[in-house]
């Protein structure tokens, strides 16, 4: 079917030019609805507007989706942020983790795959200027002593500051680059012509929701000790928006939106309450100095902040610090000549970190008991750590006035981006982590030591610090500068339509000049615009992350112990190895700094920029009054990153290198049929699809022995439902539930009500389960222990399909003077079902809860 698809598309294009002629030419990006779409009578829809989902700057509908901002304002929502707008968009797959009923109190938007791609390979782009982040968005542990969570955006945008979000996944113009999975498009609300504005509250909280809780697992979780249990919390919701008319040309727009919660969990038989708050500073200024010109400036502060604890430790309080600032202007200027774009921006963010700057590991005795009954009572944390990203940027559009030549007709856009983006690594103190040995007497090796005078670190007749791990103050630095720049032509011949163009890119961190051809076409098959075909190759560079570089930088640990160091040379290899002689350990003896055989270091190889290859074909056809899609996405990402453990060489160092050993597939179907009438819109989509792929992430680690004799292959075969298989055609562990469908109607109901309706549904599909211990079943029916194999072995866990409904109901109060109000509710998961999501077992889906909202206009 692959290559049937290839040569079909191909097919499509070739008997395009070949039966071209006489009818009405169908128009591609710039409309605000395309050629192809069937014009629709005017209706004044104040729940949902008359075209809600249609192409923008692409040559079919099919291939992007607008969500504006009455659709945003009706449809049922939890945390309000970005993504969660995306969970009805075709080819979008959301983490198994997303809404976990164990972390309801959570408020971090989800991350999402678009058509098969990484996580951390779609751009976002707000106002204009990218929002992606380059900290390290796929690391995800939050109890690391020397790096923290990231995530794919830089700013956490509450849905308030929207005015229309637009996801591109297919056919996208050469417009857009520095991604090899989607786009997403955000444009922020305009200040008003008139002096108005509103104030809004939501909340929700544990006792109006239902928690679905493996048996197993309900003691933990009503108990709960860390964040990794979320039985009781409390969510807030606010937002306050005031439109301030300078005069007939000027407006300023001031916003202010905030959500927070609150998190009791016990620690050490106490309450405490951890808390998360995402807020948005939004300040624009917007001036129309005449017919056509349009100039922007807007500045964005964006803080988040989370509480967290170390389970099971002692005064381990830290907070995560995230968000930043941004502030940029643009103008958008009618020419002679045609439509000029300018975006200009700066913004500064952080990934950081406050916590204590030692961490202990007592043993626990009458002094340090509270880890009992474990042997050991845990103190302190992993110390302040500060990850910092600056950027500036820039970037030109010009999209000329239409020109004829002969029966071709064409529409030429150009452009370049500019940007530097400054990376910092930082820890501004010493760090140090201390492990304890006994000195009480309770064996003939814990002979009673006495304490020196003013130790701290020692405990007369119980223990004394004996070892230690020491991060130094390190600070790091890394920079990237990317030129980018693009010329595409959008023209028609006839019942034809075809858009080439070109992106060539350049960055200066690994010196690579990428050149990203695009091409799309459509064709008006009976020239009434009711049946159009489309089809399209692509090719998507991405980026190369700073914080490979970053960690390439970073210090290496020192230890050291209250002893004597001993001196081992293997008696095979004669390698020399060093270690604490615990014989001579005492608190008096100084302490010495244990020297190293080995040395673990990060580096960075001669990366190539990965990069995707895109086939598309599809059919618009006018049917029910509506539109109906089909569209098919075939993907090869190419050169993804990965890091390799390098064998130790003849210096004693143990590398993690990175390198473009990542390969990933990906094929997806999609169906898709919309109509708006009178009151309602009803929208509806199935997509099938599947993705294979040798790694998940970058974070991903393989062992040198895992390669081919080519550095960049990752194709040695592995043990996958019970035959050897090349690993780059195992499915992903996530992300990649082969069936999805989703159903929106909304509606105007009598007496200012209206009403919104999302079902989901999600097909089973196979977890992929790496086994490391014990026997399994070879093809021949024997057991084998499998640790005695030469490929790694996978198993298949089979989980169940997901149907979920989410409705919100609202109720608009008459105008008085101006002044009017709005109740909503937003019930997520109705009909309580009991869902079973994730990759491990026993993890649910949270179970039925409520939103309740109130909004006041003047």
């Amino acid at each position: 079917m692959y290559y049937k698809i290839k040569i079909l598309s191909i097919a499509v294009l070739l008997l395009a030019l070949i039966f071209g002629g006489g009818a009405p030419q169908v128009t591609f990006a710039g409309d605000i609805k395309t050629a192809t779409e069937e014009p629709q009578p005017s209706l004044q829809m104040p729940v949902m507007p008359t075209v809600t989902v249609e192409a923008s700057r692409l040559i079919s509908p099919s291939n992007s989706v607008v969500i504006d901002k009455k659709k945003i304002e009706v449809l049922p929502r939890s945390n309000a942020n970005l993504t969660e707008l995306l969970k009805t968009v075709p080819g979008i797959q959301f983490s198994e983790s997303t809404d976990n009923s164990r972390t309801g109190g959570e408020i971090r938007p989800p991350e999402i795959s678009i058509s098969g791609g990484r996580t951390s390979e779609n751009s976002y782009i707000f106002d204009g200027a990218s929002n992606n982040s380059l900290l390290d968005p796929d690391f995800t542990n939050y109890h690391n002593a020397n790096n923290l969570p990231g995530h794919s955006q830089r700013l956490f945008l509450l849905d308030h500051l929207v005015e229309d979000v637009t996801v591109l996944r297919g056919n996208i113009p050469a417009r857009y680059g520095s991604f090899t999975g989607g786009v997403v498009e955000v444009n922020s609300i305009n200040p008003d012509t008139e002096f108005k504005g509103e104030i809004s509250y939501r909340t929700t909280r544990s006792d109006w929701g239902q928690f679905y809780i493996d048996p197993e697992k309900e003691e933990d979780f009503y108990n709960s000790i860390s964040a990794d249990d979320q039985p009781s919390f409390v969510k807030h919701q606010t937002s306050m928006t005031l439109h301030i008319p300078l005069n007939e040309t000027m407006g300023l727009l001031l916003d202010y939106s905030r959500i927070e919660s609150s998190i009791p969990i016990s620690a050490f038989e106490q309450k405490k309450v951890q808390r998360r708050r995402n807020e948005n500073f939004f300040l624009k200024y917007l001036v129309t100095p005449q017919t056509g010109t349009e100039i922007r400036l807007s500045t964005t502060y964006a803080p988040y902040q989370g509480d967290y604890n170390l389970s099971k430790t002692l005064d381990s309080n830290y907070t995560l610090i995230g968000g930043g600032f941004k502030i940029d202007a643009g103008l958008n200027h009618r020419t002679e000549i045609g439509q000029l774009e300018f975006n200009m921006n700066f913004q500064t963010s952080q990934n950081s970190r406050e916590a204590p700057n030692n961490w202990y590991s007592w043993r626990a005795t009458p002094s340090k008991d509270w880890g009992t009954p474990a042997a050991v009572s845990m103190e302190g944390g992993f110390g302040d750590l500060e990850k910092l990203e600056s950027s500036v940027g820039t970037n030109l559009h010009l999209t000329l006035n239409e020109l004829k030549s002969g029966p071709v007709k064409h529409t030429i856009g150009f452009g370049t981006e500019l940007s530097y983006t400054q990376a910092t690594f930082d820890r501004t103190e010493e760090y140090t982590q201390y492990v304890a040995r006994l000195a009480d007497g309770s064996r003939s090796y814990y002979p009673v030591l006495p304490c020196p005078p003013g130790d701290t670190l020692c405990i007369e007749g119980e223990q004394f610090m004996y070892y230690k791990n020491t991060r130094p103050v390190n600070e790091a630095h890394a920079g990237i500068f990317n030129f980018q720049t693009y010329v595409e032509d959008q023209l028609s011949i006839n019942r034809l339509s075809l858009r080439p163009g070109l992106r060539v890119s350049y960055e200066n961190y690994q010196k690579n000049l990428n050149f990203a051809p695009r091409i799309a076409a459509s064709y008006d098959v009976f020239g009434n615009h009711k049946t159009i075909l489309i089809s399209g190759y692509n090719r998507y560079y991405g980026v190369n992350l700073l914080a490979l570089e970053l960690e390439s930088k970073q210090a290496n640990i020192i230890k050291a112990c209250r002893g004597e160091i001993k001196e081992r040379v293997s008696s095979v290899t004669g390698a020399v190895t060093y270690s604490c002689d615990t014989k001579t350990v005492d608190p008096k003896h100084d302490w010495t700094i244990i020297p190293k055989s080995t040395f673990s270091a990060s580096r960075v190889s001669d990366l190539k920029t990965p990069y995707s290859d895109e086939f598309t074909l599809g059919i618009q056809q006018s049917l029910l009054g509506g539109r109906l899609e089909l569209l098919y996405i075939d993907r090869e990402y190419k050169d993804q990153i990965v890091s390799v453990i390098l064998d130790k060489d003849e210096d004693g160092y143990i590398y993690k290198e990175w390198r473009n050993s990542g390969r990933r597939t990906h094929e997806e179907v999609s169906l898709s049929w919309q109509r708006s009438w009178k009151k309602h819109f009803l929208s509806l989509n199935v997509t099938w699809e599947e993705t294979k792929s040798n790694s998940s992430s970058y974070t991903d680690t393989f062992d040198e022995h895992q390669i081919d004799d080519e550095p960049d292959e990752l194709d040695l075969p592995v043990w996958y439902d019970g035959k050897l298989t090349d690993r780059s055609q195992v499915p992903i562990n996530d992300y990649n539930r082969p069936y999805k469908a989703s159903l929106v109607y909304s509606v105007n109901l009598p007496f200012k009500l209206s009403f919104t309706n999302t079902t989901n549904l999600r097909s089973r599909y196979r977890v992929v389960d790496r086994i490391t211990s014990g026997e399994v079943e070879m093809p021949d029916g024997s057991m084998v222990n499998v640790g005695s194999l030469d490929n790694d072995y996978y198993d298949k866990v089979t989980k169940p399909s997901a149907l979920t409904f989410d409705w919100k109901v609202a109720w608009q109060s008459p105008e008085w003077h101006g002044n009017s109000a709005e109740i909503t509710l937003d019930i997520l998961n109705v009909f309580n079902r009991r869902v079973e999501i994730g990759t491990a077992d026993g993890e649910y889906l949270l179970g039925r809860q409520y939103w309740a909202g109130l909004t006041y206009k003047f």
